[in-house]
C-alpha cells in the first residue's frame, strides 16, 4: 500500500527529487526491518516495511519517468520491456540467492547479509546521484 501511495504522491514532483527521496527512504526502512526483533517487534517491522515500500514505489515511479521520455516513441515499448526484465531479475536473483544462503547459514545471517547489501547499494546510489550534476 505504501508503494502505491508513494507513486501517487510522487507524480507531481520532479522525478530526480523523487528518486533521491525514495532511495533515502530505503535506508531507515531496511534498518527498522532488520532491527525489529531487537526493538519493539511488530510496530518496527511494519514501520520499516512501510518506509521501504514507499521508497521502492517512489524509485520505481521516478525511474520510469526518467527513462521513458527520452526514448523515441517507437522505442518506448522495448525500453519498458527491458526495464521490466531487468527489474524482475533484480528482484528475483537476490531472493533465490537468499533462499540458498538461508539453507547454509540460517535466516538471521542471511537477513543481515541481505540488509547490508541493500544498504550499501542504496548509499552508493545516493552518493553517486548527489555528486553528479543534474542534466536535463
Amino acid at each position: 500500500m505504501s508503494c502505491v501511495m508513494a507513486g501517487y504522491t510522487a507524480r507531481t514532483r520532479p522525478a530526480r527529487t523523487v528518486n533521491l527521496a525514495g532511495t533515502a527512504l530505503l535506508v531507515p526502512g531496511v534498518l527498522l526491518t532488520l532491527g525489529a526483533p531487537h526493538l519493539s517487534g511488530l510496530p518496527a517491522l511494519f514501520a520499516g516495511t512501510a518506509l521501504a515500500g514507499a521508497g521502492f514505489g517512489a524509485v520505481t515511479h521516478s525511474a520510469l519517468r526518467l527513462l521513458l521520455p527520452p526514448a523515441a516513441p517507437r522505442e518506448r515499448a522495448a525500453t519498458l520491456a527491458a526495464y521490466h526484465v531487468l527489474s524482475y531479475l533484480a528482484m528475483s536473483v537476490p531472493a533465490v540467492l537468499a533462499g540458498l544462503l538461508t539453507t547454509r547459514y540460517g535466516l538471521s545471517t542471511t537477513l543481515a547479509l541481505y540488509a547490508v547489501a541493500v544498504l550499501l547499494l542504496a548509499l552508493t546510489g545516493l552518493a553517486r546521484a548527489t555528486r553528479r550534476p543534474h542534466t536535463a
